[in-house]
């Protein structure tokens, strides 16, 4: 029996002694929370409000009790999928006079997004904010919202208000670094993935961002520092296992052993004896897990795949085109021209690498380059 098991059984006990008592029903509202027993954590949080007011023996701070009771009410509600009831409960919550009542705004903005109705959740935050502005929290789901609506210049602001508020926010400070690394401003997200590693020493996603930045802009070593240090945090995180396969690749060290390991986990992935025996069988066996990935829609870990597959035999022409498909598809244009490139080296004739090198060109802005190879592309077909 758990903690909150044994903690549930003594207040049954103080309930048949006091079935009147209200802060038994809201401690027992509490413990079914913590429990996932969301019909009695509704129950008590219900009877906790018939029982508002009532007389102790000791001063209560029945705005708190109220505000508890209401906020539970709520969270139970919401987790059965009794909507109307959930926000009610909420609205309810916000409105008693306790300093942490906006918490409960920001509890149905999350539920209204769960709902998909995000311009209510939206609206329901700017709510949340003008009774408590400076609210880290609040400022943070804001953001959020405005980076999935890809309003990068917003989210930016709302997440550094949110570090402004409360420095050691590290989740606002990986938001702020994935931003800055889609811009391009690499030092600046180096800056906050590391930042957020201060604020959270034996924590993985910091140094995950950080490691697949450091890949990103070919610095290897690093990047392998902090996969081994998120290995050993937590084993078996396949992007972390397939950044480190391309950092060994790359130094052609330790690589086959490593795909080994990670190939082991994919039962749908066609293994054959000795697979990963010699450098060329390696990276077809890596050619072939990019594939499964991309049939997972794993798209990243597919990228890593095949990376790491084309660093250890660049002939494999194949996977070549297919690392530059997932990549242009993912926006990385000029490592996909990288790889087609070095098609065209092979096949200098091939109509449809051609013509997919004059699409990133475009994308790029080289609208000259693009034109010759669209005009290639058209020679060759």
């Amino acid at each position: 029996m758990g903690e909150f098991e044994r903690a549930k059984v003594e207040m049954l006990r103080a309930e048949e002694i006091d079935p009147e008592y209200v802060l038994t029903k809201l401690s027992l509202a509490e413990v079914n929370v913590r429990l996932a027993d969301w019909p009695e954590a509704l129950r008590y949080g219900r009877a906790t409000l018939a029982g508002d007011g009532q007389v102790t023996f000791f001063p209560v701070d029945y705005d708190a009790v109220h505000y508890g009771a209401e906020l539970i009410c709520g969270q139970a509600a919401q987790a059965l999928e009794q909507w109307a009831e959930a926000e009610e409960a909420y609205r309810r919550a916000a409105g008693v006079p306790v300093t942490q009542r906006s918490e409960a705004l920001g509890n149905l903005s999350n539920m209204f997004k769960v709902m998909d109705r995000r311009e209510e959740a939206l609206a329901v935050l700017d709510e949340a904010l003008v009774i408590d502005p400076d609210n880290a929290q609040h400022r943070f789901n804001k953001g959020v919202w405005f980076l999935e609506a890809r309003d990068l210049d917003r989210a930016e602001a709302l997440f550094a208000a949110a570090v402004e508020s409360q420095p050691d926010f590290a989740l606002a400070l990986l938001n702020l670094g994935y931003i800055a690394k889609t811009r391009g401003v690499f030092d600046q997200a180096e800056t906050h993935y590391r930042r957020a590693m201060a604020c959270d020493g034996e924590g993985v996603e910091a140094r995950a961002n950080l490691g697949h930045l450091y890949l990103d802009l070919g610095r290897f070593v690093d990047a392998a520092v902090l996969f081994e240090e998120v290995r050993t945090r937590k084993p078996g995180l396949v992007d972390i296992e397939l950044g480190l396969l391309v950092t060994r690749a790359q130094g052609n060290e330790g690589a086959l052993e490593l795909l080994q390991e990670i190939a082991a986990a994919f039962p749908e992935l066609q293994r054959e004896p000795g697979d990963t025996r010699t450098v060329v069988e390696a990276a077809r066996t890596a050619e072939r897990l990019g594939l499964v990935l991309l049939k997972r829609n794993q798209i990243k870990c597919a990228e890593l795949a095949l990376w790491a597959a084309v660093l250890l035999d660049g002939n494999l022409i194949e996977a070549r085109r297919v690392l530059s498909e997932v990549l242009y598809a993912e926006g990385s244009f000029w490592k996909a021209v990288a790889q087609l490139e070095a098609v065209l080296l092979v096949f200098p004739t091939d109509a449809a690498a051609f013509k997919r090198l004059g699409d990133c060109y475009k994308q790029l802005g080289v609208d000259e380059a693009a034109r010759l190879c669209y005009a290639k592309s058209q020679q060759a077909s």
